[in-house]
Protein backbone atom coordinates (compact mmCIF):
# COMPACT_ATOMS: atom_id res chain seq x y z
CA UNK A 1 0.00 0.00 0.00
CA UNK A 2 2.85 2.29 1.40
CA UNK A 3 4.74 1.95 -2.21
CA UNK A 4 1.52 2.16 -4.49
CA UNK A 5 0.61 5.80 -2.61
CA UNK A 6 4.39 6.81 -3.67
CA UNK A 7 3.47 6.12 -7.07
CA UNK A 8 0.34 8.17 -7.04
CA UNK A 9 2.54 11.32 -5.27
CA UNK A 10 4.76 10.58 -7.52
CA UNK A 11 2.50 10.91 -11.06
CA UNK A 12 0.69 13.84 -9.43
CA UNK A 13 3.48 16.36 -11.17
CA UNK A 14 4.09 14.11 -13.96
CA UNK A 15 4.09 16.70 -17.15
CA UNK A 16 1.45 16.28 -20.12
CA UNK A 17 3.53 14.37 -22.52
CA UNK A 18 3.08 11.28 -19.99
CA UNK A 19 -0.32 10.90 -21.06
CA UNK A 20 1.52 9.57 -24.11
CA UNK A 21 2.85 6.66 -21.49
CA UNK A 22 -0.40 4.44 -20.28
CA UNK A 23 1.55 2.16 -17.85
CA UNK A 24 1.78 4.00 -14.53
CA UNK A 25 4.76 2.78 -13.65
CA UNK A 26 6.72 3.47 -17.29
CA UNK A 27 5.42 6.68 -16.39
CA UNK A 28 6.89 7.16 -13.44
CA UNK A 29 10.89 5.53 -14.35
CA UNK A 30 10.60 7.65 -17.62
CA UNK A 31 9.76 10.75 -16.64
CA UNK A 32 12.55 10.45 -14.38
CA UNK A 33 15.10 9.68 -16.64
CA UNK A 34 13.84 12.49 -18.99
CA UNK A 35 13.20 15.12 -16.06
CA UNK A 36 14.79 18.70 -17.00
CA UNK A 37 16.28 17.63 -20.55
CA UNK A 38 13.58 18.80 -22.66
CA UNK A 39 11.20 21.42 -22.65
CA UNK A 40 9.12 20.74 -25.38
CA UNK A 41 6.67 17.54 -25.51
CA UNK A 42 7.76 14.26 -27.66
CA UNK A 43 6.44 13.93 -31.04
CA UNK A 44 4.52 10.54 -31.62
CA UNK A 45 3.79 8.73 -34.52
CA UNK A 46 1.80 5.56 -35.35
CA UNK A 47 2.47 2.27 -37.35
CA UNK A 48 0.96 -0.86 -37.56
CA UNK A 49 0.80 -2.11 -33.88
CA UNK A 50 3.75 0.02 -32.29
CA UNK A 51 3.62 3.99 -31.58
CA UNK A 52 7.01 6.06 -31.42
CA UNK A 53 7.59 8.95 -29.07
CA UNK A 54 10.54 11.52 -29.65
CA UNK A 55 12.07 13.39 -27.64
CA UNK A 56 14.76 15.36 -29.26
CA UNK A 57 16.79 18.74 -28.23
CA UNK A 58 19.80 18.64 -30.47
CA UNK A 59 22.32 16.65 -29.75
CA UNK A 60 19.76 14.69 -27.00
CA UNK A 61 17.58 12.20 -28.58
CA UNK A 62 15.13 10.03 -26.25
CA UNK A 63 13.13 7.23 -28.72
CA UNK A 64 10.77 5.39 -27.87
CA UNK A 65 8.33 2.19 -29.08
CA UNK A 66 5.05 1.67 -27.58
CA UNK A 67 2.95 -1.25 -28.53
CA UNK A 68 -0.79 -0.09 -29.82
CA UNK A 69 -3.19 -2.61 -27.96
CA UNK A 70 -0.93 -2.52 -24.61
CA UNK A 71 0.91 0.56 -23.92
CA UNK A 72 4.10 -1.08 -22.91
CA UNK A 73 7.22 0.55 -23.54
CA UNK A 74 9.15 -2.46 -25.91
CA UNK A 75 12.23 -0.40 -26.76
CA UNK A 76 14.13 2.47 -25.68
CA UNK A 77 17.10 4.19 -27.50
CA UNK A 78 19.02 7.48 -26.51
CA UNK A 79 21.87 9.68 -27.26
CA UNK A 80 23.79 12.21 -25.02
CA UNK A 81 21.64 11.20 -21.82
CA UNK A 82 23.46 10.47 -18.97
CA UNK A 83 22.28 6.89 -18.59
CA UNK A 84 23.53 6.05 -15.27
CA UNK A 85 23.41 3.05 -13.30
CA UNK A 86 20.58 4.60 -11.14
CA UNK A 87 18.73 5.42 -15.15
CA UNK A 88 19.10 2.07 -15.93
CA UNK A 89 17.33 0.69 -13.05
CA UNK A 90 14.29 2.84 -13.28
CA UNK A 91 14.07 1.61 -16.42
CA UNK A 92 13.82 -1.70 -15.49
CA UNK A 93 10.04 -1.04 -14.93
CA UNK A 94 9.47 -1.59 -18.34
CA UNK A 95 8.67 -5.43 -18.36
CA UNK A 96 8.06 -5.81 -21.81
CA UNK A 97 10.74 -4.25 -22.87
CA UNK A 98 12.85 -5.64 -25.46
CA UNK A 99 15.43 -3.62 -26.93
CA UNK A 100 17.67 -1.04 -25.24
CA UNK A 101 20.52 1.30 -26.70
CA UNK A 102 21.95 4.61 -25.70
CA UNK A 103 25.04 6.20 -27.40
CA UNK A 104 27.44 9.26 -26.49
CA UNK A 105 26.63 8.77 -22.71
CA UNK A 106 30.32 9.05 -20.93
CA UNK A 107 31.89 10.85 -17.45
CA UNK A 108 33.84 12.72 -20.28
CA UNK A 109 30.66 14.50 -21.32
CA UNK A 110 29.02 14.79 -18.20
CA UNK A 111 31.89 15.72 -15.74
CA UNK A 112 29.29 16.74 -12.23
CA UNK A 113 28.87 12.98 -12.60
CA UNK A 114 31.04 10.72 -11.19
CA UNK A 115 32.58 8.03 -13.50
CA UNK A 116 31.62 4.73 -11.36
CA UNK A 117 28.01 5.71 -12.09
CA UNK A 118 28.24 4.83 -15.49
CA UNK A 119 29.72 1.12 -15.51
CA UNK A 120 26.73 -0.25 -16.64
CA UNK A 121 26.10 -2.33 -13.58
CA UNK A 122 22.44 -1.29 -13.49
CA UNK A 123 22.23 -3.72 -16.04
CA UNK A 124 22.01 -6.11 -13.23
CA UNK A 125 17.90 -5.43 -12.92
CA UNK A 126 17.65 -6.98 -16.02
CA UNK A 127 19.12 -10.37 -15.47
CA UNK A 128 15.29 -11.76 -15.99
CA UNK A 129 14.01 -9.42 -18.71
CA UNK A 130 12.53 -9.99 -21.73
CA UNK A 131 15.43 -7.79 -23.79
CA UNK A 132 17.17 -9.55 -26.18
CA UNK A 133 18.81 -6.79 -27.76
CA UNK A 134 21.55 -4.15 -26.01
CA UNK A 135 23.99 -1.54 -27.82
CA UNK A 136 25.82 1.00 -26.23
CA UNK A 137 28.26 3.40 -27.31
CA UNK A 138 30.67 5.94 -26.30
CA UNK A 139 30.37 5.59 -22.22
CA UNK A 140 32.33 3.89 -19.45
CA UNK A 141 30.50 1.10 -19.15
CA UNK A 142 33.06 -1.23 -18.52
CA UNK A 143 33.61 -4.81 -16.52
CA UNK A 144 30.96 -3.98 -14.21
CA UNK A 145 28.40 -3.87 -16.52
CA UNK A 146 29.65 -6.92 -18.84
CA UNK A 147 29.19 -9.15 -15.84
CA UNK A 148 26.15 -7.79 -15.45
CA UNK A 149 24.93 -8.02 -18.99
CA UNK A 150 26.74 -11.58 -18.74
CA UNK A 151 23.51 -12.71 -16.36
CA UNK A 152 20.91 -11.73 -19.01
CA UNK A 153 19.16 -14.69 -19.84
CA UNK A 154 17.45 -13.76 -22.89
CA UNK A 155 20.26 -11.40 -24.54
CA UNK A 156 20.16 -12.48 -28.49
CA UNK A 157 22.54 -9.19 -29.90
CA UNK A 158 24.86 -7.12 -28.31
CA UNK A 159 26.85 -4.09 -29.95
CA UNK A 160 29.30 -2.34 -27.72
CA UNK A 161 31.00 0.75 -29.47
CA UNK A 162 34.08 2.59 -27.83
CA UNK A 163 33.51 1.19 -24.08
CA UNK A 164 36.41 0.06 -22.21
CA UNK A 165 36.73 -3.72 -21.74
CA UNK A 166 38.71 -5.65 -19.49
CA UNK A 167 39.14 -9.52 -19.87
CA UNK A 168 37.31 -10.78 -17.00
CA UNK A 169 33.82 -9.23 -18.53
CA UNK A 170 34.70 -10.77 -21.69
CA UNK A 171 35.54 -13.80 -20.42
CA UNK A 172 31.71 -13.30 -18.72
CA UNK A 173 30.14 -12.33 -21.89
CA UNK A 174 32.11 -14.76 -24.14
CA UNK A 175 29.85 -17.83 -21.94
CA UNK A 176 26.97 -16.13 -22.66
CA UNK A 177 24.31 -19.15 -23.64
CA UNK A 178 22.03 -17.11 -25.83
CA UNK A 179 24.15 -14.67 -27.62
CA UNK A 180 24.16 -14.98 -31.35
CA UNK A 181 25.30 -11.62 -32.55
CA UNK A 182 27.82 -9.79 -31.59
CA UNK A 183 29.87 -6.42 -32.40
CA UNK A 184 32.52 -4.43 -30.97
CA UNK A 185 33.87 -1.52 -32.21
CA UNK A 186 36.98 -1.39 -30.78
CA UNK A 187 38.27 2.22 -31.64
CA UNK A 188 41.90 1.36 -32.51
CA UNK A 189 43.07 -0.40 -29.32
CA UNK A 190 45.57 -2.99 -29.17
CA UNK A 191 44.66 -4.49 -26.12
CA UNK A 192 41.43 -5.87 -28.05
CA UNK A 193 43.72 -8.46 -30.02
CA UNK A 194 44.51 -10.14 -26.38
CA UNK A 195 40.07 -10.29 -25.89
CA UNK A 196 39.65 -11.64 -29.53
CA UNK A 197 40.59 -15.32 -28.65
CA UNK A 198 37.73 -15.47 -26.43
CA UNK A 199 35.29 -13.89 -29.10
CA UNK A 200 35.70 -16.82 -31.50
CA UNK A 201 35.08 -19.08 -28.41
CA UNK A 202 31.48 -17.68 -27.68
CA UNK A 203 29.13 -20.60 -28.11
CA UNK A 204 25.93 -19.74 -29.68
CA UNK A 205 27.20 -16.42 -31.75
CA UNK A 206 26.56 -17.57 -35.72
CA UNK A 207 27.41 -13.24 -36.63
CA UNK A 208 30.58 -11.35 -35.77
CA UNK A 209 30.65 -7.71 -36.83
CA UNK A 210 34.22 -5.86 -35.67
CA UNK A 211 34.72 -2.43 -36.78
CA UNK A 212 37.61 0.52 -36.40
CA UNK A 213 40.77 -1.59 -36.34
CA UNK A 214 43.57 -3.41 -38.02
CA UNK A 215 43.49 -7.12 -38.65
CA UNK A 216 46.53 -9.46 -39.32
CA UNK A 217 47.12 -12.81 -39.57
CA UNK A 218 49.04 -12.52 -36.22
CA UNK A 219 47.14 -9.57 -34.83
CA UNK A 220 43.58 -10.69 -34.13
CA UNK A 221 42.98 -13.09 -37.59
CA UNK A 222 44.80 -16.60 -36.56
CA UNK A 223 42.66 -16.46 -33.05
CA UNK A 224 39.48 -15.96 -35.15
CA UNK A 225 40.36 -18.66 -37.43
CA UNK A 226 39.62 -20.86 -34.46
CA UNK A 227 36.17 -19.94 -33.93
CA UNK A 228 34.70 -23.42 -32.72
CA UNK A 229 30.54 -22.16 -32.18
CA UNK A 230 28.00 -21.83 -35.07
CA UNK A 231 29.44 -18.84 -36.91
CA UNK A 232 27.65 -18.45 -40.06
CA UNK A 233 28.68 -14.63 -41.16
CA UNK A 234 32.10 -12.57 -40.14
CA UNK A 235 31.85 -8.69 -40.99
CA UNK A 236 34.54 -6.33 -41.12
CA UNK A 237 32.63 -3.26 -40.95
CA UNK A 238 32.75 0.35 -40.73
CA UNK A 239 37.00 1.33 -40.50
CA UNK A 240 38.31 -2.51 -40.42
CA UNK A 241 41.19 -2.76 -42.17
CA UNK A 242 42.44 -6.83 -43.41
CA UNK A 243 45.27 -7.01 -46.17
CA UNK A 244 44.19 -9.66 -48.92
CA UNK A 245 45.98 -12.56 -48.08
CA UNK A 246 45.43 -12.61 -44.92
CA UNK A 247 41.24 -11.89 -45.48
CA UNK A 248 42.09 -15.14 -47.91
CA UNK A 249 44.01 -17.03 -45.23
CA UNK A 250 40.83 -17.07 -43.11
CA UNK A 251 38.30 -17.81 -45.65
CA UNK A 252 40.62 -21.05 -46.44
CA UNK A 253 40.64 -21.80 -42.54
CA UNK A 254 36.49 -21.14 -42.39
CA UNK A 255 35.09 -22.11 -45.75
CA UNK A 256 31.61 -22.21 -44.24
CA UNK A 257 31.64 -18.90 -42.91
CA UNK A 258 30.54 -15.46 -44.91
CA UNK A 259 33.16 -13.35 -44.67
CA UNK A 260 32.78 -9.88 -45.94
CA UNK A 261 34.89 -6.28 -45.98
CA UNK A 262 34.55 -2.51 -46.69
CA UNK A 263 36.19 -1.35 -49.59
CA UNK A 264 39.50 0.23 -48.98
CA UNK A 265 38.54 3.86 -49.56
CA UNK A 266 35.96 4.04 -47.40
CA UNK A 267 38.40 2.13 -44.23
CA UNK A 268 41.08 5.14 -44.76
CA UNK A 269 38.92 7.88 -46.34
CA UNK A 270 35.59 7.19 -44.57
CA UNK A 271 36.21 9.15 -41.39
CA UNK A 272 38.57 11.71 -40.76
CA UNK A 273 38.39 11.43 -37.14
CA UNK A 274 39.55 7.47 -36.79
CA UNK A 275 43.08 7.48 -39.87
CA UNK A 276 45.16 8.61 -37.35
CA UNK A 277 44.47 5.90 -34.75
CA UNK A 278 44.11 3.49 -37.27
CA UNK A 279 47.62 4.88 -37.95
CA UNK A 280 48.94 3.79 -34.52
CA UNK A 281 48.28 0.32 -34.95
CA UNK A 282 49.58 -0.31 -37.90
CA UNK A 283 53.67 -0.28 -39.32
CA UNK A 284 55.06 2.46 -41.38
CA UNK A 285 54.94 0.14 -44.42
CA UNK A 286 51.20 -1.41 -43.20
CA UNK A 287 49.81 1.79 -43.60
CA UNK A 288 51.44 2.94 -47.02
CA UNK A 289 50.33 -0.29 -48.14
CA UNK A 290 46.59 0.85 -46.59
CA UNK A 291 47.19 4.15 -48.48
CA UNK A 292 48.23 2.48 -51.86
CA UNK A 293 45.06 -0.05 -51.36
CA UNK A 294 42.87 2.79 -50.49
CA UNK A 295 44.06 4.89 -53.84
CA UNK A 296 44.74 7.88 -51.39
CA UNK A 297 48.50 7.59 -52.60
CA UNK A 298 49.78 6.19 -56.02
Amino acid sequence: MKSTLLLLSALVSLPAWSAELPIPEEQAALTAIAKGLFEKPPEWSATKGAKTLVWSKDPLLIRLTLDSKTGHVTSYFSNGIPVTNDRLTKLAACKELTSLGYDHSGAWHFKEIPESDFSGAGFEAFADSKVESVKIGGSNFGEAGALAIAKMKNLKTLKLNHVPITRPGMEAISKHGSLVSFSVSIMHKADWYDLLPLVAAMPKVEELTINETFLSWEKGLKALSKAAGPLKKINFGFGAAVFPEDLEKLKAALPKVEITTEPYNKVLLGNKFFAPRLKALMTAEEYARLEQLAGAKP
